[in-house]
Parts: structure tokens; C-alpha cells; sequence
């Protein structure tokens, strides 16, 4: 070490975990104001800013100067506190000035910290008495449980603590008008009228559609649980989307009765009156490219081949369609080839005309060509 360093050498003198150096341990330092008079000595990083450094040489520094009383306190209390000779070499190592001004600092009362008498101080928030004005709702650092609701979303004791004005509670069957769909633990049939539980053959649904009824009950049955919610790898959007389909059909099936979806998990939320066909708006699906994904369709949809699925042919075109925007369009550097492009826009018309006669009225086919824009003078969507 340089001359220059010999002022750390004084900051660090007499800790115990620098080597054994009975030379540097021996060594005094100068009084304060020595070293401050010495114009041929390295100036203290701790100059002007005695304030902030502690010096651990004494432990009665710690005291402030201008407290007499406690400084003569401390004095009479080390004097008094004399203790055998310990026998032992570890507790032989904590007694070093630094360590004993560190033990002294601990053992000093803080004006923060609460007597025994008066016990814990509450953490939480203010007191009943405090003025609105000055509450803080940042809760940062206390320690508070929130225990979890259905579906895993975290809640407190009401349903208002995290959800706020929504209201998930489940609809009464005695406020029930018209056909209601929806799922119950422990029945098979998702179906009410005015209340009443009834059957699919009950409104002389077609077969499809009875069976498929029974199949959105019976996910619920096997990927609900009434006290953890939603269970580990349920399918929630698969479920909703069959919810959405099914009440569709039943009301085209049964006219002018009033149908009402509501999901169980989400209550009086999630109702959804359900209007006739020729004025109920189309579930948008898009058609569209992404690096990475296999299957170029975004939105939940079903279809007579199943939630989410189109037919065998057809997705096996939407996943060739996939593959080639991977094998051609660099995210870089762009089409490799400009046929490519080309044959990748004409297929996209033909998958899309496909997409829809498959998927029925009730969706509507969104084009996004984002990769051909600027390419083959294609402006972003096509609907």
C-alpha cells in the first residue's frame, strides 16, 4: 500500500478481522485536533463531515457532546461494570473497541422504539380517531394477509376489498326470468326456467346441444372447487367460450324467451342477456401472424369440431400457413422472396373465407397482414 493510504490504515486500526499485524495494532492515533493542526499529514475522509462517521475508538463518543450528564453516566457505569477475566478465546475476540462501541450503541434506549411497558406499537394504519385527510393507503411494509378467492384472485375478507363496485355474488334463483344458464355444483343440468331447474328436453333442444350442455357441466364438476376455485390447468377461457356458444343456440332454439348467461365464477358480473340473432353483434376472430406461434388464430371460438378447433384439413392449412410466414418473413431483413410474399397473401383470402364458413354467423373473420404492409401495397387489417 502507498503512503497515501496511511489515513485508511487509521480508519480501520483495531478490527479483529485484519490480519495479525502487532505493529499497525499497536499504534495510536493522534488527538483530533493533532491531526487537524498537521499540514504534512493526508487530510480525513471524515473531514467536515463528522456528523455522519462514528469514531469507534471510544465508546462515549457516541453520546452526544453537549450531554454532560450522559457522558458521565456512561463513565460511572464502566467503572462499576468491571467483570472477571474471561477464560474463553472467542468471547476474548469480541472484546475490541470496535465491537464494545457497537454492544454500547445496541444497548442505548431509542426514542423510536417503544418501552416494554407500553408493548408493540400497531404497524397498520391510524387509529380510529385519525382525520381522513391524513390517511395513507400505501401499506408497504406490513405485514397483511390476503388470503385468496375463487379463481386464485387475491382477495381480502369481502369481495368489495378487491373488486371494488363489481359485484360477483351468484343471482338468487327466486330473480330469475326466462331461461339461465348456468353451472351448479352437484347438478347435471346447467339449465333454469323462472328458477326452476329443468332438463335440455324440457325446451326440446336439438341432441347437439343437449350433449354439449352436459359437457359444459360436467368441466365445471371436474375443474371447479367450491372452496379453492378454479383448479390447477383448468381450461377458464375454453369454459367460457362453450358458455357463450351454448346460450346462442338455446335462444335460437327457443325464440322469444328471455335467455341469460351467467358464469358461476364471476356472478352478477358476468351476466350476459343474450339477444336474438339477427341483432346480437359477432365475436370477432382474427386471423393473424406472430413470431413463434404454431396456430395463426387469436380468440375464443368454438365450432361443431370442438372449442378453439377448426376441422382436421383446416387446421393443418392454418399451420402450413404459420410455418411458411416463419421460413420466409425474417423479422429483420424482411421476405426473402418476393413470390413468397405474394403466395403468402393470396393463401391468407382462401384460409379466411374458410375460417368463416366454418365458424357460422355468429363470429366475424378479422385479417391482420401486418407482415405484407408496405410489401404488396397491403395497409394493416383486412375485415
Amino acid at each position: 500500500m502507498s503512503p497515501s493510504s496511511d489515513w485508511f490504515d487509521e480508519i480501520v486500526l483495531g478490527d479483529p478481522l485484519r490480519p495479525d499485524d502487532s505493529a499497525r495494532r499497536d499504534r495510536t492515533r493522534p488527538p483530533p485536533a493533532e491531526r487537524s493542526e498537521s499540514a504534512s499529514e493526508e487530510p480525513s475522509v471524515t473531514e467536515g463531515f463528522d456528523d455522519l462517521f462514528v469514531d469507534f475508538v471510544d465508546s462515549a463518543e457516541f453520546l452526544d457532546e453537549d450531554d454532560e450528564s450522559a457522558a458521565d453516566a456512561q463513565a460511572s457505569s464502566e467503572e462499576s461494570d468491571e467483570k472477571p477475566e474471561s477464560t474463553d478465546p472467542e468471547r476474548d475476540s469480541l472484546n475490541t473497541p470496535i465491537y464494545s462501541a457497537l454492544f454500547s450503541w445496541h444497548a442505548q434506549p431509542h426514542a423510536a422504539q417503544p418501552s416494554p411497558a407500553e408493548g408493540p406499537r400497531e404497524t397498520v394504519g391510524p387509529g380510529p380517531d385519525a382525520a381522513d385527510d391524513n390517511w395513507d393507503d400505501n401499506t408497504e411494509g406490513t405485514d397483511v394477509e390476503t388470503p385468496s378467492g375463487p379463481g386464485g384472485i387475491v382477495s381480502g375478507d369481502d369481495p368489495a376489498d378487491w373488486a371494488g363496485d363489481v359485484d360477483t355474488s351468484l343471482v338468487p334463483p327466486e330473480e330469475m326470468r326466462g331461461v339461465w344458464l348456468v353451472t351448479e355444483t352437484g347438478r347435471e343440468s346447467p339449465l333454469r326456467l323462472d328458477g326452476q331447474p329443468i332438463e335440455p328436453e324440457d325446451l326440446a333442444l336439438p341432441a347437439d346441444i343437449a350433449y354439449r350442455l352436459l359437457d359444459w357441466s360436467d368441466q365445471w364438476q371436474a375443474e371447479w372447487d367450491d372452496a379453492r376455485g378454479w383448479l390447477p390447468r383448468a381450461r377458464i377461457g375454453d369454459f367460457e367460450a362453450l358458455g357463450r356458444w351454448l346460450a346462442r343456440r338455446v335462444k335460437d332454439s327457443v325464440g322469444a324467451i328471455e335467455v341469460t348467461l351467467e358464469p358461476p365464477h364471476l356472478g352478477r358480473a358476468g351476466l350476459e342477456r343474450i339477444e336474438a340473432a339477427r341483432t346480437r353483434p359477432p365475436i370477432v376472430v382474427r386471423l393473424e401472424n406472430d413470431y413463434g406461434a404454431p396456430f395463426p388464430v387469436w380468440g375464443d371460438f368454438v365450432t361443431e369440431s370442438g372449442v378453439g378447433s377448426f376441422s382436421s384439413e383446416l387446421n393443418l392449412k392454418l399451420e402450413g400457413w404459420a410455418a411458411h410466414f416463419e421460413d420466409h418473413m425474417d423479422s429483420v431483413t424482411g421476405w426473402d422472396d418476393p413470390a413468397a410474399a405474394r403466395d403468402h397473401a393470396a393463401f391468407a383470402a382462401e384460409l379466411a373465407a374458410d375460417m368463416a364458413d366454418e365458424l357460422g354467423p355468429d363470429y366475424r373473420v378479422e385479417l391482420d397482414l401486418w407482415e405484407l404492409t408496405g410489401v404488396l401495397d397491403t395497409e394493416g387489417p383486412r375485415r
